[in-house]
């Protein structure tokens, strides 16, 4: 009867420590479960704050590439005006008995002109939307500046040789439309369609009143940038 007895508190004993040894299990899985609540920031937070840190990091990378490319565009479109539209309107008022309109030539080019300071968000995009824009959006707008970059480079050098030859036209021929012969008078009209061109180029719509990317803006530079190999 003793001998049953002392059995009966060995299990007893021993159901207890089972009992103990599981709820500290519990407890101790509880506070590894990724599943758990409990913990669960400390678990997730270092690699939640890296993905964080990376993020940051390519958006900063995103914003940097898109201000370069936008502080391009900005001062091309400053100089073109400063300096190679303003002098193809000084060379092209000298011509005369052309046999266009003129006058509604040189009024579309003399109308562009920016504030000295201007900045050049508003410049290039019309407003400062890159605080409010998403990495994807920084990204598709810097590929189209940067396009719009690399087409003017294309064309502008052609501009500045076409009126060259312009002015070589007028020292060798004078000023009277009327007796250059076909090859000269293709050389003004060339050059009118490069600089209207240019023109267009640098000033296409990026972005729409609410900062977003406008549709078949490549398309539409394209189709400016095909004057060059007509």
């Amino acid at each position: 009867m003793l001998f049953s007895y002392f059995v009966k508190s060995v299990v007893g004993v021993l159901t207890l420590l089972g009992l103990f040894h599981g709820i500290k299990s519990i407890r101790n899985y509880d506070k590894y479960d990724i599943f758990s609540n409990k913990n669960s920031d400390e678990k997730c937070s270092p690699h939640s704050q890296d993905i964080d840190k990376e993020e940051t990091i390519e958006l900063d990378k995103s914003e940097a590439i898109f201000r370069v490319a936008l502080t391009e565009l900005g001062r091309y479109k400053i100089s073109i005006i400063e300096n190679d539209i303003n002098k193809f309107i000084n060379i092209f008022r000298k011509i005369d008995n052309v046999d266009f309109d003129k006058n509604k030539i040189i009024d579309d080019f003399t109308m562009m002109s920016y504030p000295k300071n201007v900045n050049v968000s508003n410049l290039v995009l019309g407003g400062d939307y890159l605080t409010d824009m998403q990495e994807d959006i920084i990204i598709n707008i810097t590929d189209i500046l940067q396009y719009i970059n690399e087409v003017i480079l294309k064309i502008r050098p052609l501009v500045r040789h076409y009126i060259h030859m312009l002015e070589y036209v007028i020292d060798k021929n004078g000023v009277d439309f009327s007796i250059y012969d076909e090859e000269e008078k293709v050389i003004l009209i060339r050059t009118i369609r490069l600089i209207k061109a240019l023109k267009s180029i640098v000033n296409i719509p990026i972005l729409d009143n609410d900062g977003n990317l406008l549709p078949d803006v490549k398309t539409t530079i394209s189709s400016f940038k095909r004057v060059v190999d007509e």
